[in-house]
C-alpha cells in the first residue's frame, strides 16, 4: 500500500494572504478574454460528468465549487457519493474522506459499482486496486476528525496529490455538528479551497428528521439539518431520497409474501416509481435544477432506467479481464 502521511498545514493562513488579489477591472486581457468569451459562447456547461448520460446536458461539478449532497439517514447519498468517485476516477484524480467507513468498505463498495455486478471476480477487485494508483486516494480514519485536519487533508489531495475532487463524507463528522457558527465557518473555508486550488469538494450532509417520521416525503435544501450557511455557500446543492416503500413492498414480493388489499394498492403505484432521486435543488452556475430517477442494480451502482442494465466503468488494459 502507498501510503500519504498529511501534514498539519496553516490552511487559514494560506487562505488569507489571497484576500484582496482577485479584484479586477475590466480592461486587461485576460479578465477582457473572459467576458468577451462569454457574450460570444453563451455559459459553457464544464466540470465533471456525474455517471449518468442523462444528466450531462444539465449538471455537472465544476472546479472551484462545493456542492452538498444531503439525504435522510439510509437514503443512499454515500452510495451515490461513491459511484459519483469511481466514474469521475476516468477524468480526474479522486479524494475520498469517506470517515463513517473503513478504507476497505469504501473501496470495494466502489469495485463492486465499477464491475457492474453483486459478485465482483477476485481478479477484477485486485485490478480496481491496481487501476486506482494515482488515481484514487482514500483518507484512512474512522470517527470524527477535527476542522484543521480537515482543511489539512484537503490541502494536501488537492495541492500534493493534484486531485480535482475531493468527497467528504460527511460534514457531521468534521467538528463542527450542531454549532451554526462553526458550521459557516467551515463551509466558508471549503470553498475558498476549492477556488483556490480549482477542485471540487463535494460534502455529504444529513437532513433534519422528517415530520412523524414519514420517509416518504422527498425533503428539500430548506430541510437540511444545522445552518442556513451551508445551502447559502454551497454553489451545488443535490438531494438524494430513496424510495423505501417500494423497497419494502418489491422485497415481500420477491420473497413470495401475499401482499393485503391496501399493500397491493400501493404496489401497483410504487412498482413504476424509481429506486432513487438524486434532486438538483441548487446550481448557482448552472440553469437546471430538478431530479434524475434512477434504478438499483444488485451491485449498489444506480442505473439510468428500470431495465438494471449495470454499466461497466472501462479500466484501461485490464478491464477484458473483469468478470461482469
Amino acid at each position: 500500500m502507498n501510503i500519504h502521511k498529511i501534514p498539519s498545514r496553516d490552511v487559514k493562513k494560506k487562505l488569507a494572504a489571497l484576500e484582496g488579489q482577485d479584484i479586477h477591472d475590466l480592461s486587461g486581457w485576460d479578465v477582457r478574454k473572459r467576458v468577451l468569451d462569454r457574450h460570444a459562447n453563451g455559459r459553457e456547461l464544464t466540470g465533471i460528468k456525474l455517471p449518468w448520460e442523462k444528466t450531462h446536458d444539465k449538471v455537472r461539478l465544476r472546479p472551484g465549487e462545493v456542492s452538498v449532497w444531503a439525504g435522510f439517514n439510509a437514503h443512499r447519498k454515500s452510495t451515490v457519493l461513491s459511484q459519483v468517485a469511481a466514474w469521475a476516477s476516468r477524468e480526474v484524480k479522486v479524494g475520498m474522506a469517506s470517515l463513517e467507513m473503513p478504507l476497505e468498505e469504501t473501496a470495494y463498495i466502489m469495485a463492486m459499482q465499477a464491475a457492474g455486478t453483486a459478485q465482483p471476480d477476485t481478479r477484477w477487485v485486485n485490478d480496481f486496486c491496481t487501476y486506482s494508483e494515482n488515481r484514487i486516494f482514500i483518507y484512512d480514519r474512522l470517527d470524527t476528525v477535527p476542522t484543521d485536519q480537515v482543511y489539512s487533508a484537503i490541502d494536501y489531495m488537492a495541492e500534493d496529490l493534484g486531485c480535482g475532487l475531493i468527497v467528504i463524507d460527511s460534514l457531521m463528522m468534521c467538528g463542527v455538528a450542531d454549532d451554526m457558527d462553526r458550521e459557516r465557518a467551515f463551509m466558508h473555508t471549503l470553498t475558498g479551497l476549492a477556488k483556490l486550488y480549482k477542485t471540487h469538494i463535494a460534502v455529504a450532509h444529513h437532513m433534519r428528521k422528517p415530520q412523524h417520521g414519514d420517509e416518504s416525503y422527498v425533503p428539500n435544501k430548506f430541510d437540511l439539518r444545522g445552518s442556513g450557511g451551508i445551502s447559502d455557500l454551497a454553489h451545488s446543492v443535490f438531494i438524494c431520497w430513496h424510495n423505501k416503500k417500494r423497497k419494502e413492498l418489491k422485497l415481500k414480493v420477491d420473497n413470495g409474501v401475499t401482499l393485503n388489499a391496501d399493500e397491493r394498492v400501493r404496489y401497483d403505484k410504487e412498482i413504476d416509481r424509481p429506486d432513487q432521486l438524486v434532486i438538483v435543488a441548487k446550481q448557482r452556475n448552472g440553469e437546471f435544477e430538478g431530479g434524475t430517477a434512477l434504478w438499483q442494480h444488485p451491485s449498489r451502482q444506480f442505473c439510468e432506467t428500470s431495465r438494471l442494465m449495470a454499466t461497466h466503468l472501462r479500466i484501461p488494459r485490464l478491464d477484458e479481464r473483469a468478470t461482469a
